[in-house]
């Protein structure tokens, strides 16, 4: 029952989701590539959560790897395409990818799943501000995807309310004579990227899934071990009506201006850094941020806060032309001119 559900997830919304990507084109579509092997990879590993015992947690960590690998792709390709067209498109489904990671977190993953669909929501807000008045394939894409989110949701609600439900003791076979699921059709990402995704199904590498080839039965689980982070590349750029704020670290001096009030700024695991945005923009998103300062003229929307810790904001007030403020590391230093 449970596996026929999240197949119709598949057949559903994913596959229109999917069908709209390919209609728009170019990184949207390649990227919904690696959105259904996601899919695909969590499903066999549905299939045989299924048909097995409850694993120890090292080894449902390895089983749940091919899914894990699909979602690294697709953030990579997110982070490899910052100065794409679509970009915004990308982070909803970067962002949105995810919540296919209730399984890590059983105790929560309701909670952890409406923060990764409503952090998704924020992007598509912005595709919809973009795109609404000129090409209704966007909006289209849009309800297709936070549909697929959605039916996600409840589908874990409805199957799995307290984390993953393994087989019954007395119908499963021992770990050791089920097969496992099939690895990450994408697995293996080169060591650095390109447009493309090197390493991952994407436009010129692969476009569909790679043909499943059973493995041998798994008697033994091998620790898994830790992924070592990558030197993210620090990012100030504007894309389109879009500021891109990212990895910046120890940076005092960030300025935004000649902004227009459609501009939409955003920050990014920035850490220890200091925002100065000038002038009225539409919004400003601050996300995964620590120990970093905004300080900003005026915002028509919002000012969106994620995940971010030990963070201020500071409305800049009027500051007569006989003086200059400085943004330093221990605050704003107001001084005449001589």
């Amino acid at each position: 029952m449970s596996i026929t559900a999240f197949q119709d997830i598949l057949s559903g919304p994913l596959n229109r989701y999917f069908r709209i990507s390919q209609e728009i084109g170019d990184d949207v579509a390649t990227v919904s590539f690696l959105v259904k092997n996601a899919f695909e990879a969590e499903l066999e590993f549905l299939k045989f959560a299924n048909h097995s015992k409850t694993p120890n947690s090292i080894e449902q960590k390895e089983l749940f790897k091919p899914t894990v690998d699909e979602i690294d792709c697709i953030e990579s390709f997110k982070r490899n395409n910052c100065t794409s067209p679509y970009f915004n498109h990308l982070c909803a489904i970067s962002e949105g990818s995810h919540a296919l990671e209730w399984i890590t977190a059983p105790e929560a993953h309701d909670y952890y799943m409406q923060e990764m669909i409503d952090v998704s929501k924020l992007y598509s807000k912005n595709i919809l501000e973009e795109w609404e008045k000129t090409a209704k394939v966007h909006v289209d894409w849009v309800e297709a995807w936070n549909e697929t989110l959605k039916q996600l949701q409840v589908y874990v609600k409805r199957h799995h309310p307290t984390g993953v439900v393994w087989a019954m003791e007395d119908k499963a076979e021992a770990i050791g004579s089920i097969t496992a699921p099939p690895p990450s059709p994408s697995a293996g990402i080169s060591q650095e990227l390109t447009k493309t995704t090197q390493g991952c199904n994407s436009k010129g590498v692969q476009m569909e899934p790679a043909s499943f080839k059973a493995p041998k039965p798994v008697t033994k689980f091998a620790p898994v071990l830790a992924i070592q982070p990558m030197d993210e590349v620090p990012v100030f750029a504007k894309n389109g009506k879009q500021w891109l704020i990212e990895y910046q670290k120890k940076n005092y001096n960030l300025l935004v201006d000649k902004t227009e009030i459609n501009n939409t700024v955003n920050l990014f695991k920035c850490t220890d850094s200091i925002v100065t945005v000038r002038g009225k923009v539409h919004s400003i998103t601050l996300d995964s941020c620590k120990q970093t300062t905004l300080v900003f003229d005026s915002v028509v929307s919002d000012i969106a806060v994620i995940n971010c810790e030990s963070v201020q904001m500071q409305e800049e007030f009027y500051i007569p032309d006989q003086y200059k403020s400085t943004i330093t590391p221990v605050g704003l230093l107001t001084v005449a001119i001589q």
